[in-house]
């Protein structure tokens, strides 16, 4: 249980920044292993106005749980996009 265990992993405060993605794809909901990119992230933030600083912790919204949670649990659980 020490192998990829988060008890390795120091506390994680900082800044929460939140990006729409599904804005920025035009999407309700993004599919299930839809890629993310960088460059995407980085779009996201400059037409949404977010400016990212040092230490902050970003979220990424894309819509996955409200699209599938209710209607599809099984895989809302075994994958998602991103």
């Amino acid at each position: 249980l020490t192998k990829l265990s988060i008890h390795q992993v120091p506390p994680l405060i900082g800044r929460g920044v939140l990006l729409d993605m599904t804005r920025h794809f035009n999407v309700s909901a993004m599919a299930a292993g839809q890629v993310i990119s960088s460059e995407d992230i980085k779009t996201a933030a400059k037409a949404q106005s977010v400016v990212f600083k040092t230490g902050d912790v970003i979220l990424l919204h894309t819509g996955w749980t409200d699209a599938k949670l209710k209607s599809d649990p099984a895989a809302w659980g075994s994958t998602i996009p991103g």
